[in-house]
C-alpha cells in the first residue's frame, strides 16, 4: 500500500502533519510509501519518514489537491506494482494495526465481489446513525457496514483498491466537479472543495460501495479545518471508538 497525504495552511499556523506522519511511520508507512501533497505556505514539518514531498507552485485547492494527488498515486502504484492507496488528509491519527487490517478487509472485499470502493479508515459517528441491517462480516470483534448515504462524511482516510480509485477518477462526477449544486465554481478553480461529497457521488455512479467499521482505524484530530477555518470539531467530525 502506498499513500498520499494533502496539507494545506490552516488559521494560526496550527499543524497536524508531523502527528499524522508519526503514526504513518508506526502503522508501517514510510520513506517511498509515502508523498505529501502541500499547498503554498503550508506548514511543513521535518520528516521523520523522509517521505516524498510535492509541493504545488500555485494554490490548486480542496478538490484540485487530492484529484492531483490521486492521478499521480494511481501512476506510482502501477509502476511499484501495488494493490491499494491510501489517500489521506494531514489531520489523521491512524491505529498501529491499520495497514495491515486494512489490507486483510478489502483483500476480503475483492475476493467476495462486493463492488469496494473504497475502505473509511475513519468512521465519523454519523456513520453510525446512518448504518442499515446487521455489518457485513466481523474481523476480530471489528464490524463492517456499507456506508449508506450518498455523500461521505469527510475524506480522511480513505483505502482504495487502485483500478477502484482510477474509475472514480475518469468517472462524469469527477470530471464535471464544481464545488457542488449549491456552490458552482468555474473548472480548475481552487475554491473548489468538498471532496467527500464528490467521492460518494462518483461511487454511487459507478456502483461501487463506501465501507465504514467499528472501532475504525483512524481518528480525526484536527480542531482547526484548512477547508472551513471557522468549522470546528464537533461530536459527528470525530470517531466512536478507534481501534
Amino acid at each position: 500500500m502506498i499513500c498520499g497525504i494533502t496539507t494545506a495552511p490552516r488559521p494560526g499556523g496550527v499543524s497536524y502533519l508531523e502527528k499524522t506522519l508519526r503514526s504513518l511511520f508506526e502503522a508501517g508507512l514510510f520513506g517511498s510509501r509515502v508523498t505529501v501533497f502541500a499547498e503554498p505556505g503550508s506548514f511543513l514539518v521535518e520528516q521523520p519518514t523522509a517521505a516524498h514531498l510535492w509541493q504545488n507552485l500555485l494554490r490548486r485547492g480542496n478538490f484540485g489537491n487530492w484529484k492531483n494527488m490521486a492521478g499521480v498515486l494511481c501512476r506510482d502504484a502501477d509502476d511499484q506494482r501495488e494493490k491499494y492507496i491510501l489517500t489521506a488528509e494531514d489531520d489523521i491519527f491512524l491505529s498501529p494495526e491499520a495497514i495491515p487490517r486494512a489490507a486483510a478487509i478489502l483483500e476480503k472485499l475483492t475476493a467476495e465481489n462486493e463492488n469496494i470502493g473504497c475502505l473509511c479508515l475513519y468512521s465519523s459517528r454519523k456513520y453510525q446513525l446512518l448504518a442499515a441491517g446487521r455489518s457485513i462480516f466481523s474481523l476480530s470483534k471489528q464490524e463492517l457496514w456499507r456506508a449508506r448515504s450518498v455523500g461521505l462524511e469527510g475524506a480522511c482516510a480513505l483505502a482504495w483498491p487502485v483500478n477502484s480509485l482510477k474509475a472514480v477518477l475518469e468517472s462524469k462526477t469527477v470530471q464535471e466537479w464544481r464545488g457542488g449544486a449549491l456552490l458552482p465554481f468555474p473548472e480548475g478553480s481552487p475554491e473548489i472543495a468538498h471532496v467527500d461529497t464528490c467521492i460518494g457521488h462518483a461511487l454511487n455512479e459507478l456502483g461501487l460501495n463506501p465501507y465504514f467499521m467499528n472501532p475504525c482505524l483512524a481518528d480525526h484530530v484536527g480542531e482547526v479545518s484548512a477547508v472551513m477555518p471557522g468549522k470546528t470539531l464537533t461530536e459527528f467530525r470525530r470517531a466512536d471508538s478507534v481501534l
